[in-house]
């Protein structure tokens, strides 16, 4: 067994945004980034592994490949907005 990165110890269960390198296959070069959400929910020796759902995971992003891992507040303000207005038109 191997021993988590600190990013996964950060990050483990919770809905993160990773910007990671897009490259050329054939040339094996950065060509641009790209951006992939989703709940952080297990990682290898090579990849962190994203679901987009707690329960299923649904994307893989090598580890070599992530320029950074965060929390994508404005997702999660909108998140909780919407939850708070659902439970205000319920009363």
């Amino acid at each position: 067994m191997t021993t988590p990165s600190k990013r996964f110890e950060i990050f483990a269960g919770t809905y993160v945004r990773i910007v990671t390198r897009l490259k050329a296959t054939s040339q094996n070069r950065a060509v641009g980034i790209l951006s992939i959400d989703g709940f952080l929910l297990d990682e290898d020796e090579h990849c962190y592994f994203l679901g987009s759902t707690p329960d299923e995971i649904t994307d893989s992003v090598l580890k070599s490949d992530t320029v950074r891992m965060y929390l994508p507040i404005e997702e999660m303000m909108e998140l909780i907005g919407s939850s708070h207005q659902g439970s205000e038109e319920m009363n």
